[in-house]
């Protein structure tokens, strides 16, 4: 088992160990109180409510251009979309709940509004938190999804390496000028990044970042430990792995083939999936303070 299936595994557990505790919980619903009984039912229907409103996005958007075909992980993602949009509001209950107990525990003269005002916050808050946390570590990338070989010049030196499929690279950008860009079949043509798998040719440049992993099996090592140096050599193997030191250029020796401007499917949907519940939250309680306020209004009318 590979590092990425082992990853698969455990997220997979997780996610059926979250999936039979909601199960759980929806079945002994009617050992619970009266209030958490609602709970959980609005906490589902919304949570399927959510759920139908991506399908319905997603299948309107397919189908105008091609046969609506739900795959696999389309499957995973709505699933994982039900299950934390379930968790989110429960958290957003919880939360509720406490601070609702402190604000009673206090005694401050309108509670009720004192409560919305807090849950927009605290909602407010996770949803800046999220967004930072997107942008920082929700950055494309290109990957490498064969195995090739390449060379590296340092130092007037050539070396041969090898780098692994699923190697992250880079690579250089120029400006262009739209004019002469825009002709022939890039008229009619864009590429589709989230879809296609690229092929780069042979003698074609590209950048390896520090800490990315190569094979270079034609040297020797000395094993360093606890800063002393062995006094025998070690020889590399075409099964040894070694990590750069420095962003190197490496020229592909062979072809091989690469993704463009990926991310993580999952963390990018649930990311989005959690803006969306704290701005629809943050609505929410806008709407419970303006009728609030409304009724407060009609009611000083009233002779």
């Amino acid at each position: 088992m590979n590092f990425n299936d082992g990853i698969i595994y455990v997220f997979m557990t997780l996610l059926t160990f979250t999936v039979n505790t909601i199960i759980n919980v929806l079945t002994d619903v009617a050992e619970m109180g009266t209030l958490n009984q609602k709970r959980v039912k609005k906490h589902g229907i919304v949570s399927l409510l959510i759920v139908m409103l991506y399908f319905t996005y997603y299948y309107f958007t397919t189908n105008q251009t091609s046969v609506f075909v739900l795959s696999e992980e389309d499957k995973i993602l709505l699933l994982l979309i039900l299950v934390f949009s379930f968790l989110y509001l429960n958290l957003n209950a919880t939360i509720s709940t406490v601070l609702n107990k402190f604000i009673l525990k206090i005694g401050i003269e309108g509670g009720k509004d004192l409560l919305c005002f807090g849950m927009i916050i605290v909602n407010l808050v996770i949803a800046f938190l999220v967004i930072c946390a997107s942008s920082i570590f929700l950055s494309e990338n290109n990957i490498i999804t064969k195995e090739f070989d390449g060379e590296i010049l340092y130092n007037s030196n050539r070396y041969n390496i090898t780098v692994p499929k699923n190697t992250i690279f880079y690579y250089d950008n120029k400006k262009t000028s739209q004019t002469n860009e825009s002709t022939g079949i890039n008229e009619i043509l864009k590429p589709s990044n989230t879809s296609s798998e690229y092929l780069l040719r042979k003698n074609t440049e590209i950048i390896l970042k520090q800490d990315s992993y190569v094979r270079y099996n034609n040297a020797t090592v000395k094993n360093f430990n606890d800063g002393k140096t062995a006094k025998i050599d070690f020889y590399l193997t075409e099964n040894s792995v070694q990590q750069l030191k420095k962003d190197v250029r490496v020229r592909l020796k062979t072809d091989t083939t690469v993704l463009l401007s990926r991310t993580n499917s999952i963390t990018t949907i649930l990311n989005f999936n959690t803006c969306i519940l704290a701005f629809g939250l943050i609505i929410y309680y806008i709407w419970k303070l303006c009728i609030r306020k409304l009724c407060s209004v009609l009611k000083g009318r009233r002779p």
